[in-house]
């Protein structure tokens, strides 16, 4: 059986940032290989659920955080988000808590997050 290893962004990339440290932030339907080696096991996504997404972020092209959930009727559902150790306390995980809210604003649903998340 053939399956997808990595998809292409849904849309451009944000690039956001707090003072001099800007955050590439893709949306894709799979998590992204590199970005899959940040998840626990337990953590790791499903890729046949239905209305899966993933969020990378990268700085400077390395992946330093990912998040991933799926939407579920009409609530986005975030089920794992990690910044990698030597990138935390620099506003990426706030980053990456705020991108569902806008990926449930465009698909006209209600971010859910679950808590509290490491």
């Amino acid at each position: 059986m053939w399956r997808p290893v990595a998809d292409a962004p849904f849309a451009p990339p944000a690039v956001i940032g707090r003072g001099g440290l800007p955050v590439e932030i893709t949306e894709t339907e799979l998590v992204d290989p590199l970005a899959q080696r940040l998840l626990p096991g337990a953590a790791a996504p499903d890729a046949d659920r239905p209305g899966a997404w993933a969020l990378t972020a990268r700085r400077e092209g390395c992946v330093v955080g990912v998040a991933h959930g799926a939407t579920v009727g009409d609530r986005v559902e975030v089920e794992a988000l990690v910044v990698a150790p030597p990138h935390r306390r620099q506003g990426i995980g706030g980053h990456l808590r705020s991108a569902p809210a806008d990926l449930a604003a465009r698909r006209d649903a209600t971010p859910v997050m679950p808590g509290p998340l490491d």
